[in-house]
């Protein structure tokens, strides 16, 4: 039985930062521990499930990750894919971008109900935990560490345990692929979203989540944390994948 409070809210909720939000309706909230959710009305179903996702992984990747901050969570689901674009200033998204951590204790994203024309409702409860990761990881150390897109989608991809099947990795059979460790934008290439659960399990099973951890706190610096080259560490990710999941 899910142990949460849900209250209805009389004021409409306002979104930060979005210069003309969409109407919503009425917002209701619902809490447990660690998480206080927002969303529309007619949407509860789908909140209680984000909800019971996120309390579901959370001790798991916190134990994972050991971030150095811990707090409340807000979490904000959106109607529409449209809405949730508009709310993070960012309207001209596509369609697959559904879900964002904002800073270190927030998550936005679209509301499982209507999860847009590339997901569907399981992947948005599975956006969730993504999320989740993302926030998590920006927790390691006493300030926001910098972003790096192919270390930190890595984590939350394996976080999430959002695992590419093998046969989707044909490139494995050519060794013909994405120097992962030079992608700064990952709308540009998002082909990190193929590959970067094999890349965290790679780090995992051979270094660690405590070098996980340093790489995170020294910027994605492979050298100074690995020992190796950036050149070194892609040939070592990728005869470990190659061996695990070439077909």
């Amino acid at each position: 039985m899910r142990k949460v409070v849900v209250l209805l809210l009389l004021l409409v909720f306002v979104l930060v930062g979005c210069a003309e939000p969409a109407k919503q309706g009425a917002t209701l909230t619902a809490s447990s521990g660690n998480f206080l959710l927002y969303y529309p009305e007619g949407h509860k179903d789908a909140a209680m499930d984000v909800l019971d996702a996120l309390i579901d992984n959370y001790a798991r990747i916190t134990v994972n990750l050991r971030p150095d901050r811990i707090g409340l969570i807000t979490v904000r689901l959106y109607p529409r894919l449209r809405d949730f674009h508009r709310a993070i200033g960012r309207p001209n998204l596509p369609n697959w971008a559904v879900g964002v951590a904002w800073g270190d204790s927030e998550i936005r994203m679209v509301s499982p109900k209507n999860p847009g024309p590339v997901h569907n409702y399981q992947a948005l409860i599975t956006v969730a935990v993504h999320e989740l990761a993302h926030v998590l990881t920006k927790r390691i150390g006493p300030f926001t560490p910098p972003h790096i897109a192919w270390l930190w989608e890595s984590i939350a991809l394996y976080e999430a345990r959002q695992f590419s099947k093998p046969e989707n990795l044909r490139f494995l059979g050519t060794g013909n692929h994405l120097r992962f460790t030079s992608v700064t934008d990952t709308l540009r290439n998002p082909e990190i979203y193929q590959i970067g659960y094999t890349i965290m399990e790679y780090l995992v099973e051979h270094h660690g989540y405590e070098a996980v951890r340093e790489l995170v706190l020294h910027g994605g610096d492979i050298q100074q944390v690995l020992g190796m080259s950036a050149d070194e560490f892609y040939a070592a990710w990728y005869a470990f994948a190659k061996a695990k999941y070439r077909p």
